[in-house]
């Protein structure tokens, strides 16, 4: 019996070699053929799940993602990636109200957890919540002060209610983590051109051009 076990965990590893060869060569069909395989024999194994999950998030099929993330997280109610993953996959779809349900349960298992918070930052600003979603930024950016993606967040949100100056503000400490940020320069500018400043709308424009040339 044990020289069975050993063997089958064997066949498998080899299995599930083929499959992560398939995802480098972007033959997301055949590492799908080949995870749902070994689900057949193995149908609440999480691995597998998690996989099948990941590969139709890479396939741009969250649809389809969906339904892994939902049977993992039923099999482990406490799996604070899978509830992110699922928060994710849900605010993709404009599910907005369930992204927010489950970010929270991941929040109240893992407080520390600052990809939920950004998660959970940005599903609340899609919604509208921009108080909401400046406060979950925050906890990132307190968390990793060089996360220009948060703070860029940040930036967008307070330009969108015309509080331009606490904008470039947030920019412009973006700015200090990765100068060379295309976006970074272009939001910048924008909120300096809301602000009459143009000249310095006009360096900032410049320096996005420099960072991503013949950028439209």
């Amino acid at each position: 019996r044990n020289s069975y076990m050993i063997t089958k965990e064997e066949q498998n590893s080899v299995i599930i070699e083929r499959a992560k060869a398939a995802i480098l060569a972007r033959d997301y069909e055949q590492a799908a053929r080949i995870y749902k395989g070994l689900l057949k024999s193995d149908p609440e194994n999480v691995t597998y799940l998690t996989a099948l999950g990941d590969l139709y998030i890479k396939n741009n099929e969250d649809n389809i993602a969906l339904d892994y993330y939902k049977e993992i997280v039923r099999l482990q109610p406490q799996n604070v990636d899978a509830l992110n993953n699922l928060g994710g996959i849900y605010r993709r779809l404009k599910l907005y109200d369930e992204s927010i349900s489950v970010l929270e349960r991941a929040v109240m298992l893992d407080s520390s957890n600052v990809q939920v918070f950004y998660n959970l930052g940005f599903t609340y600003k899609l919604m509208g919540h921009n108080s909401d979603a400046i406060d979950c930024f925050n906890t990132v950016v307190e968390a990793n002060p060089r996360d220009v993606l948060a703070l860029n967040h940040i930036g967008t949100i307070y330009a969108s209610e015309k509080k331009h100056p606490e904008a470039v503000s947030s920019y412009l400490k973006g700015l200090k983590v990765d100068p060379n940020h295309p976006i970074l320069h272009l939001n910048l500018a924008k909120s300096y051109d809301r602000m009459g400043e143009f000249l310095k709308a006009q360096a900032e424009y410049e320096a996005a051009l420099r960072s991503k040339p013949g950028w439209i």
